[in-house]
């Protein structure tokens, strides 16, 4: 049986920011396609560089969420577990 994990969300705002600067980066190397992509071309910068958090809506916040959670640790060892368990699917 899978076992159902919550989604890892940032505690601070530094945390949010990095992961939107991951998402940007695997956007331009081609790495992430998304026909759902809205909003994320909504988010803008602030004068200082940093990102202005009163620009991002929901559905951007949740792909820069879920692809903090596909990148991390633990979903890669759960990955390659299912892998071994499953080869043929």
């Amino acid at each position: 049986m899978n076992n159902i994990e919550t989604m890892n969300t940032p505690s601070t705002r530094d945390e949010f920011e990095h992961r939107f600067h991951v998402l940007n980066e695997q956007i331009r190397r081609g790495k992430y396609q998304n026909p759902f992509s809205t909003g994320l071309d909504e988010v803008r910068l602030l004068p200082n560089g940093r990102i202005d958090i009163l620009s991002i809506n929901e559905q951007a916040r949740l792909q820069a969420n879920t692809m903090s959670q596909f990148n991390s640790k633990r979903m890669q060892e759960l990955i390659k577990a299912q892998d071994i368990e499953d080869p043929n699917d």
